[in-house]
Parts: C-alpha cells; structure tokens; sequence
C-alpha cells in the first residue's frame, strides 16, 4: 500500500521533489515515518539519481602526481579549439606545457588528428629531446595506433587522464584558460589569432608564475628573453567588467498564505544573493557603456568573440538599474539603430 501510494505521487508526478511528494500523500493519506519513508523513497529513485543535478558536495579528493625535479622531463598536451578558421584554415591550437618551468609551445593545426600533433613533437624532440613522461587526455589523436608507436619509439611513457577529471591535466587547463581570455582582447578579428600566436607564445612564457617564482622563459633558459617591441599589452582593449460562500474564504487564506510565502522566500534568497555581491554601479545620462554580446551565428566560433559590445550611450535612467541605452550618434554599429532598455544587473 505505502508503495503504491509513493508511485503514484511521485513516479506518476513527474518525479515531483520530496515535499510536494509528502505533501500530496498527506491530503488524503497517513502512515507512520511518512517523511522518512518519503526521503528513502526518492532517494533511491533510478530516474531521480540519473537527471536530477546533485545539490551535494561533488565527491573526490584532489589526486596529487610527483612534479618533476628538472626541465623538460615531463610534458603536457592538449588542444584548444575549434577556433574561427584563418585564412589558411588553421582552426586549433596544440599546446604543449613543460611540468617543471611551465614554458609553452604554442602551434597552430588544422585539425586535432594525430599526424600534426606528431609533426609538432618530432620538432620540440630534436630542438630540446626527449621527454620521459607526456600528459593528455583521452583525445582520439592521443589514443591512436601511430601515436601509441610513436612514444613507443622514443621511449617515452605516455600517460592518459582518466574522462573528466581535468584536474591531472590541470597545467593544460589553466593555459587555454588564459589563452581564450588572452587572445580574445589580442586579436582584432576572430580570425586572427594564427597570426598573433607567437607574440602570445611570447607573453605567456615571460610573464610570472606565482606557482613557480619565476618566469617560464627565465626558468627554462636561464634569462628573460628580449622585449618585443610593440608588446600588444600596451593595446588591449579594456574588457567592462564588470463556488460558495466558504470558496471565496478558503481562496482568501489559500492566497494569503501564498503571499507570505513568497515574500519569505524572496527576502530569503535576496538576503542569499546580496551576501557576496557588490552594489551595482550607477550611471547617468550620458555615459559610455557596453553590453554583453549575446549574438551568434550558426557555425561561428565564440571561444575568441568579444564578450561585449559597444560602446554605447545612456539616454535616460528608468530607475531599478534600468537604462535607456542608444547608438552614439554619428556612431551606430549596426544597420539598424540601437534603442533598447536594459539592466545594469
């Protein structure tokens, strides 16, 4: 009986969460431990545990591998991609990361297969030698026959992250994080990043690495390297962040009850929000502002596309963070004007 009564409130209702679960059981129903029963119940549900999004802590502790104790004994690779196409139809980047320095190779590829990652390596090996240990994931050009042959050949141990832990191939990681970050205030079209990824290279092994003390270049090879003369640092564009007569009664309670409800639970969650939130910036008629870009196109790459778009004006403040917001005159950035009315949160 109490499992036919759980089915049909909570199988047969779309697998409704536990205390609308309860509280269907209890309109008509009662049973000893109904909300233990209840939990038990939902907790072990098979479609439950298959969809819904854990609320808990994700389980797993952190799984630490000896760094080595010298440079170029260790390396690791990755790719970062797909990028918009260049001119010569370059569209990812393979990048290769010393454990011990950190200094970085960047190469643009036309694919992710195994041959370019080989032709890249072969290079980096006759430059600097052998490594005794490579790091990727399970990418299909790291888990090919020729690839398995190739280490093979150079003695070289090759060792495969297990599916989803990003963490062991953490170094790899935090490099394309910055380089997507890096090269979308870099370039000045998407397009562009092959031919602005030396001077990337540049930047990223001669900029210090609180997790080394150093710079990678400096680590490596023992000085910085030379100054290019136009460090595009200098240039980057400035990202914002920034039915009777007991009817109507029993209506009335019903409605009250659901108006303090409410009102609980939105000083609740506005009180949760606000703790770790800043007052959001006030503007006037007149200021420069951007807006998130939100547009896209089917088959374009938005890994290197602004963020934002702009700059616009403000033309009138509605009050609530709310803006008028325009195109500068003489100024528009489309066909079509802008003139819309949009948040500030």
């Amino acid at each position: 009986m109490i499992a036919s009564l759980l089915r049909a409130h909570h199988d047969n209702m779309a697998h409704a969460g536990a205390e609308k679960t309860l509280a269907g059981i209890r309109r008509s129903f009662w049973f000893p431990t109904m909300r233990k029963k209840v939990y038990e119940y939902i907790e072990n549900c098979l479609t439950c545990l298959m969809v819904n999004t854990s609320t808990q802590g994700t389980e797993g502790e952190t799984q630490l591998y000896p760094l080595p104790k010298e440079p170029l004994k260790i390396l690791h690779i990755d790719h970062f991609g797909p990028l918009q196409g260049s001119a010569d139809n370059y569209k990812h980047i393979l990048v290769i990361i010393d454990a011990f320095t950190r200094f970085t190779w960047l190469s643009p590829t036309k694919s992710t297969g195994t041959t370019e990652v080989i032709c890249c390596l072969d290079k980096l090996f006759n430059t600097f030698g052998r490594p005794k240990e490579i790091v990727s994931d399970r990418g299909t050009a790291f888990t090919s026959k020729e690839f398995k042959d190739f280490v093979l050949k150079f003695l070289v141990k090759h060792r495969l992250i297990a599916v989803a832990s990003l963490w062991a191939n953490g170094i790899a990681e935090r490099i394309n994080r910055y380089l997507k970050s890096a090269l979308t205030k870099l370039i000045d079209t998407p397009d562009g990043w092959k031919d602005r990824l030396g001077e990337m290279q540049y930047i990223v092994n001669n900029t210090y690495h609180s997790s080394i003390k150093s710079s990678p270049a400096k680590l490596l090879l023992g000085f910085e390297q030379r100054n290019h003369e136009d460090h595009s640092f200098a240039q980057f564009t400035r990202m914002l962040v920034n039915v009777d007569s007991n009817l109507e009664k029993e209506r009335k309670i019903s409605r009250d009850a659901a108006n303090q409800a409410t009102e609980l639970i939105r000083n609740y969650n506005k009180k949760y929000h606000d703790e770790n939130r800043k007052k959001p910036s006030q503007y006037n008629v007149g200021d420069y502002v951007l807006i998130r870009d939100m547009r896209s196109k089917i088959g374009e790459s938005s890994k290197l596309k602004p963020k934002y778009r702009g700059p616009y004006q403000i033309t009138k403040c509605l009050g609530n963070n709310r803006y008028v917001v325009r195109d500068i005159p003489g100024f528009n950035h489309t066909p079509k004007p802008l003139d819309t009315i949009l948040s500030s949160v």
